[in-house]
């Protein structure tokens, strides 16, 4: 995500929905793999797009910065009592 690469992927747990930033295929489906991967090459401004939104959610969520806030977030959370 970091480098704004999209991915084509079998779904294993992951928080990401399927069409922002990968595209999740069934697994052992390699008609679904190239088809995914063929949606990246014949799509370019689509592609640009998402490259964009990766980089962004990669800063957003993966940075000392972000990282920092949900820490934050978690604490004052539970010093109101949690649930």
């Amino acid at each position: 995500m970091a480098n704004g690469s999209r991915v084509a992927a079998t779904r294993t747990g992951g928080n990401l929905q399927d069409g922002e930033i990968v595209l999740f295929v069934p697994p052992e489906n390699s008609i679904a793999l190239v088809d995914a991967l063929r949606h990246f090459v014949v799509n370019p401004g689509a592609q640009y797009v998402a490259e964009l939104d990766a980089r962004e959610r990669a800063a957003l969520r993966y940075s000392i910065a972000g990282m920092i806030g949900r820490y934050q977030g978690v604490y004052q959370h539970e010093r109101r009592g949690g649930a």
